[in-house]
């Protein structure tokens, strides 16, 4: 519920402070004053589009804040708890606040969050429902037909699940459309994956190879030179009067000698054991790598298997040791795009049973629908004639085409009219006087707007063209619909502000060079002075005011407001 409106330089209002109840409240006031300010002050806050135009001439900010009370099993109290909105000392309140900037962009707040205005939107949309003066005019498309139908029916959750099965379709049939555009580039590249994997398995790669080949050829090309060094070391330790073998074992011997008469000389004798034990050691591992005379034909094996690898990775332009990798690389991607290309048949199985999904699902919505219609109809009807118009009848088909497939259904609906006796039903647009579309507008949106469980619906004007008898029908329907959900209503008609629980007046004057905008909460005196402005009483006499007395007191205390036109 809207619980307080603050508005400081928006358009002609300087500051405004106004806090709401529960019920039906009913603003009304001298054409021009700006009765519908308030309204648009709020729209920004659900996240309408702003302007700079908007500002208050001379100021250099505007700035809107709207505060509900909201309960902790709504939908908005999800949403806020799901994106960590809430405020946590009072989470059952929130409080969104809009700032237009006359240099830079407009801000908006949830609770002090900075937010974006898609927030903003998907918030209010759980808050706020309006219903403006175009509301006639948008009755006349199908479309908009059909979202009252919808709203009327509250099938929110088939709904959700008719769109499911016709994104899980759509998914599909792209996947199936991209198959089949794709399906020569895809045998293109396959083919070409293909020689390559063949012609890489045919050198038996192996992980590494090049790597030993490498080594292998090194010692190969240079085993003439290594046999000599390898030598060379043998005879330095071990061959020959004077190799170290022989000079370390004399060196060792005479340590030990020492030791008969000196035990400082221990250290050193263990030292010079361990060096012989290492030089003996080393005399034989140097004796163990001495290579063998290689044949030629071992030469030819390598330089034959590298020359293989290496004519193989000039032709992928890659390095030699990176062809297994590379190798390994072209059987992943073949193997994945023989998985990507799926079976054609598998394919167009999950198509059908998708598109056989989502018409079951669409036939379920359309006879849920057409079920809806009937009652819808009946009601319209029983409003219409409580708006003076007896004798028309309403109908509404719902046609269900298997071959249309959208988000919403396969269903197309359509308003129908037979506004004289005798003659047969047509659209809406082509019969409807602008009296009777306006009548018929508004007792849908009263109908349809019935069905919400949550917020605050707001009425801008919507019941232009009515007047006498029937306004005052509009005024009861509006307090019976305020039972069920807050509503907020600008109207000019006294018989429709006298039936309200709360009645604001709107008043303009001059400021210095400047318009300023008031409204304020009237007592019951100032209701029947505001009513009898509205009668159209300029001077307020006493006549006046016992006609607007007695509108007031007969209007609440109506006892046909027990008799629920919109109930169920």
């Amino acid at each position: 519920m809207l619980t307080g409106l603050n508005i400081n330089n928006f358009a002609i209002i300087k500051q405004l402070n106004i806090d709401l109840n529960s019920g039906m409240t009913v603003i009304t006031g001298e054409t021009g004053a700006g009765k519908s300010i308030a309204i648009d002050a709020l729209s920004l806050c659900m996240g309408y589009r702003s302007d700079i135009g908007m500002i208050r001439n001379g100021c250099n900010q505007a700035q809107v804040s709207a505060s509900f009370s909201i309960d902790e099993r709504s939908i908005a109290y999800a949403w806020l708890e799901e994106k960590s909105l809430l405020d946590e000392e009072q989470p059952t309140e929130v409080i969104i606040r809009r700032l237009i900037n006359i240099n830079g962009p407009s801000k908006a707040y949830i609770n002090e969050h900075p937010v974006s205005i898609s927030f903003l939107k998907e918030l209010t949309q759980y808050l706020v429902h309006l219903h403006g003066q175009h509301a006639p005019q948008l009755l006349l498309k199908t479309s908009y037909q059909l979202v009252l139908l919808d709203r009327f029916v509250n099938n929110k959750e088939l709904l959700q699940e008719v769109k499911a099965s016709y994104d899980n379709y759509q998914q599909l049939l792209k996947e199936y459309k991209n198959f089949i555009d794709q399906r020569e580039n895809y045998q293109t590249t396959k083919l070409l994956l293909e020689y390559k994997f063949n012609e890489l398995k045919e050198l038996n790669l192996v992980k590494g190879e090049y790597e030993e080949l490498e080594k292998e050829y090194k010692i190969l090309s240079n085993q003439v030179h290594i046999r000599e060094l390898n030598q060379q070391i043998i005879d330095l330790l071990s061959d020959g009067a004077h190799n170290v073998n022989n000079l370390l074992s004399r060196a060792a011997n005479s340590t030990h000698r020492l030791l008969s008469y000196d035990q400082n000389y221990q250290n050193l004798a263990s030292m010079l054991d361990e060096a012989l034990i290492n030089i003996q050691e080393s005399i034989t591992e140097a004796q163990g790598l001495m290579i063998a005379e290689f044949a030629q034909e071992d030469m030819d094996r390598v330089e034959k298997r590298m020359q293989a690898y290496n004519n193989m990775a000039k032709k992928n332009n890659i390095l030699p040791e990176q062809l297994f990798d590379y190798y390994k690389n072209i059987a992943n991607q073949l193997s994945s795009l023989r998985s990507s290309m799926g079976d054609e048949s598998e394919l167009e199985g999950k198509v059908e049973q998708a598109r056989l999904e989502y018409a079951q699902k669409a036939k379920q919505l359309s006879d849920v629908r057409r079920e809806g219609a009937v009652k819808l109809s009946t009601k319209v009807e029983e409003i219409m004639k409580d708006l003076n118009l007896k004798d028309a009848q309403f109908y509404i088909d719902v046609i269900y085409d298997p071959n249309h497939i959208s988000d919403n259904g396969s269903d197309q609906v359509k308003f129908m009219l037979n506004s004289n006796l005798g003659q047969q039903a047509q659209e809406l647009h082509k019969v409807a006087s602008g009296g009777e579309l306006s009548r018929i507008a508004l007792a849908i949106q009263l109908l349809t707007a019935s069905h919400l469980d949550n917020g605050t619906l707001i009425f801008d004007e919507v019941d232009v063209g009515i007047s006498g008898k029937t306004a005052t029908v509009v005024g009861r329907i509006i307090r019976q619909l305020a039972k069920r959900i807050q509503v907020l209503s600008v109207t000019h008609l006294a018989q429709v502000a006298a039936y309200a629980n709360n009645h604001f007046q709107v008043e303009k004057w001059n400021e210095g060079n400047q318009v300023n905008t008031q409204m304020r909460l009237l007592d019951r005196e100032g209701r029947i002075n505001a009513l009898a402005s509205l009668i159209g009483h300029e001077d307020l006499s006493t006549e006046a005011i016992k006609n607007a007395e007695f509108l007031l007191d007969q209007s609440q205390n109506d006892p046909q407001l027990n008799n629920d036109l919109i109930a169920d």
